[in-house]
């Protein structure tokens, strides 16, 4: 899985997501966290129970990713 892009640091992550996959929608928050993805596949940890969730991208109906802005300077 070279192609693979970490987005979680230190427990905080700079990435938001929006995903249906078949029929159920997983929204980011402070358990779900984007991990990254491949050509074929999304990575999202659960760290509430320290689980890895692995979605194949030919059955997500809906995606969003967004990258969030560090505003401190």
């Amino acid at each position: 899985m070279q192609d693979i892009n970490i987005y979680i640091v230190n427990k905080r992550q700079n990435t938001i997501f929006n995903l249906t996959y078949e029929t159920v929608t997983y929204k980011s928050n402070d358990t779900l966290l984007y991990i990254g993805a491949t050509s074929k596949y999304i990575f999202i940890r659960d760290t509430k129970s320290n689980i890895n969730l692995i979605f194949d991208k030919g059955n997500i109906k809906n995606l969003s990713i967004t990258e969030k802005r560090n505003t401190k300077k």
